[in-house]
């Protein structure tokens, strides 16, 4: 009793340290605790989260490294260690530590996995993770966020009429955000749904105004259907709002100048395009009919 009295009083006064600004202290607590009381779970999260706030990542990482060395069967840490990882974007070092707690244990690994796969681009194995939750999950939001990645796997996999009918599920909680009508517009883009999907685009465009993306799909789609200007103003949009120009976008008014005879800032719109991404195949095309156009102009005049 004496002895749960003591760590009580040495959290207490670490927790005071960090309140009133006094981190090394803080630290100081928490380490002599933890050397004290090396299986002390509640002394290692307070000193990860500490060292989070102070941006000191490595030390973090690697007294959670050592939290899950000296105890590979405790579950609550391991999922401490992944939800840690996964806030500072280090997505194998996540799926490393999770990998071994079943969903038996804790149905929000699955969710946890599918997140972190997501991230690395493993489409198929984050579509298992996220089904599992989904399934095993009765009653969460999470629930709603599981099926919109759900969504997401299946466009990344062309496989686009089971995102259609994921996004379906989350209609009623999510129609109101941009991001699910910019998905929606996608799908029905890829199944050849041209209407439908403009004004998903368009939707997502009023929801908002401050996404690229957004201007970028209702610029492509504009395009298919042969409203050149209009996807000249969305493409240029796309520009203002982008940091890191795409090289689709200036495929894009590339397309626009070429459909509308405008040669020479169509091939200036090539060339910035691949200068960017030398292997685009459709601004090599693009480039080369621009310029076969010019020559026929230069020949006839």
């Amino acid at each position: 009793m004496e002895e749960k009295l003591k760590i009580e009083h040495k959290l207490k006064q670490a927790e005071e340290f960090e309140a009133n600004g006094k981190f090394l202290h803080a630290i100081q607590v928490y380490t002599s605790l933890i050397e004290q009381y090396p299986q002390l779970t509640e002394a290692i999260f307070c000193l990860a989260d500490l060292y989070q706030k102070l941006n000191n990542i490595n030390s973090a990482s690697s007294l959670i490294s050592l939290m899950i060395e000296n105890d590979p069967d405790n579950i609550e840490k391991r999922m401490f260690a992944g939800q840690f990882f996964l806030k500072n974007s280090l997505w194998n070092e996540a799926i490393d530590v999770l990998e071994l707690v079943m969903a038996e244990e804790d149905g929000y690994v699955s969710y946890l996995r599918g997140f972190a796969y997501y991230k690395l681009n493993e489409f198929e194995l984050s579509k298992i993770n996220f089904l599992n939750y989904v399934i095993r999950e009765t009653d969460s939001s999470l629930k709603h966020e599981g099926y919109l990645f759900l969504a997401k796997n299946c466009i990344e996999l062309k496989d686009y009429h089971s995102a259609e009918n994921f996004l379906k599920k989350i209609e009623s909680v999510y129609s109101s955000y941009w991001e699910y009508q910019y998905l929606f517009g996608l799908v029905y883009k890829n199944i050849g749904m041209l209407e439908h999907a403009i004004v998903c685009a368009e939707k997502a465009i009023k929801l908002n105004s401050k996404n690229a993306e957004a201007f970028a799909l209702a610029g492509q789609l504009q395009l298919i259907s042969g409203d050149y200007k209009k996807a000249e103003r969305r493409f240029y949009k796309c520009l203002e709002l982008k940091d890191d120009f795409s090289a689709d976008i200036y495929t894009g008014l590339a397309e626009v100048c070429l459909k509308s005879d405008n040669l020479k800032e169509a091939l200036a719109y090539y060339n910035t395009a691949l200068k960017l991404d030398p292997q685009n195949n459709t601004a090599q095309k693009g480039k080369a009919a621009a310029e076969h156009k010019l020559n026929n102009v230069s020949s006839d005049g």
